[in-house]
């Protein structure tokens, strides 16, 4: 009797606290969206899509950069209201795979 054969898997990244692995990368893409508060339907999207394995098998954290000084440029600028009274409104989403 011959021994079975068989593909091993081949992880990425793996978390040993909590057992987790990540075999592939489906990438997502995170957003932040801010509104400005005095027309909604006007908003800055900050966004990046997020590749790394260690960030999938919560290894490490990833990083958005969100340039807040475009807020308050706007509002200055073109009369905006994004930033009232040191507050923002924003929106977190994560688009990944089948979304």
């Amino acid at each position: 009797m011959s021994p079975a054969k068989y593909n091993p898997f081949k992880y990425l990244a793996q978390n040993p606290e909590t057992m987790y692995s990540v075999t592939e990368i489906p990438g997502i893409e995170l957003q932040f969206e801010f509104f400005d508060m005095k027309y909604l339907s006007q908003t800055k999207i900050f966004n990046t899509t997020v590749m790394d394995p260690a960030v999938f098998a919560n290894n490490t954290e990833g990083t958005l950069d969100v340039d807040f000084n475009e807020l308050t440029t706007s509002d200055a600028i073109n009369g905006s209201k994004y930033v009232v009274g040191g507050r923002t409104y924003f929106e977190a989403t994560v688009y990944g795979n089948g979304t």
